[in-house]
């Protein structure tokens, strides 16, 4: 069986309430997994592109001590670089 392809794409919500309607329906194709010959097979709602580039200039800087703060944020609007994570 040919492994499935995959495609990222990135949601920048600039107004909540006006996105309800587009997220309801993204959450609608996720649950219908394998009922198409495509799917969303995984949704975040935080900035998930933002958190790879954290995890990257840790890595780079050798502060592998910040990977479980960084995985482990739930909010990452506060954190634009490693440097922010010292308040923790």
């Amino acid at each position: 069986m040919k492994k499935p392809s995959k495609m990222t794409v990135v949601y920048s919500i600039n107004d909540n309430s006006e996105f309800r309607r587009e997220k309801a329906r993204i959450m609608s194709l996720f649950r219908e997994i394998g009922e198409k010959p495509w799917s969303i097979t995984g949704v975040s709602l935080g900035d998930e592109m933002a958190r790879i580039e954290l995890i990257k200039d840790a890595h780079h800087t050798g502060r592998y001590d910040l990977l479980d703060e960084i995985l482990g944020l739930v909010d990452m609007s506060s954190v634009m670089t490693i440097h922010d994570l010292e308040e923790f």
